[in-house]
């Protein structure tokens, strides 16, 4: 079954795409800030994360906010 596309998912499909381009894994993005199942979760968009979250991931990527946010 097709899940709604909500702005969750679309963050964290967006995460994810950036994530693989780049050759990173999960473990790389979640450094010491986070969980390696938290950063699953926010790429399965099953929680949206807080800005400040997002800005850690962001800079865990190497990319800017607008690269990833829908808006």
């Amino acid at each position: 079954m097709l899940r709604p596309k909500t702005t969750a998912n679309i963050i964290g499909i967006n995460i994810k795409l950036i994530r693989k381009k780049k050759g990173l894994t999960q473990n790389q993005v979640a450094g010491e800030n986070f969980s390696v199942p938290s950063i699953s979760k926010i790429e399965k968009g099953d929680f949206m994360p807080k800005i400040s979250t997002l800005e850690t991931i962001c800079k865990a990527l190497g990319c800017k906010s607008s690269d990833i946010l829908p808006f």
